[in-house]
């Protein structure tokens, strides 16, 4: 009998690359996990290169960080609150209208349910 020969097998024991992997969010790093009591505590940040002012299109700066606060669905039977840690940009331009934004992620929006900020 021949045996098969699986090359997408792979074993990883890292565990912020295996969370990363379970989260799979696009360019999105796994900063942290714990649990407390009843509730799991999962925070992300979002990888970003290269950031464009979305007022006129040229290189914007990180301001700073920002860090947002999603309930998510229960994993393991308890809740998941996902933290995610923004990045709050300003173009550098004086005549840009933009000034100062927040980053958005569609995938992470997409996978959560309710928004507080922290």
């Amino acid at each position: 009998m021949k045996r098969k020969d699986n090359r997408n097998t792979f074993t990883v024991s890292d565990p912020t690359l295996i969370l990363q992997a379970l989260v799979s969010l696009k360019d999105t790093r796994v900063l942290e996990y714990r649990r407390d009591r009843a509730v799991q505590y999962l925070r992300v940040w979002q990888i970003v290169k290269d950031p464009l002012c979305p007022g006129c299109g040229g290189r914007a700066w990180v301001k700073d960080r920002v860090e947002v606060s999603y309930i998510d669905l229960p994993v393991y039977g308890k809740p998941m609150r996902l933290v995610w840690r923004k990045h709050r940009f300003w173009c550098p331009r004086l005549d840009c209208q933009k000034k100062s934004w927040v980053g958005t992620d569609p995938m992470t929006l997409a996978r959560t349910l309710t928004a507080t900020s922290r």
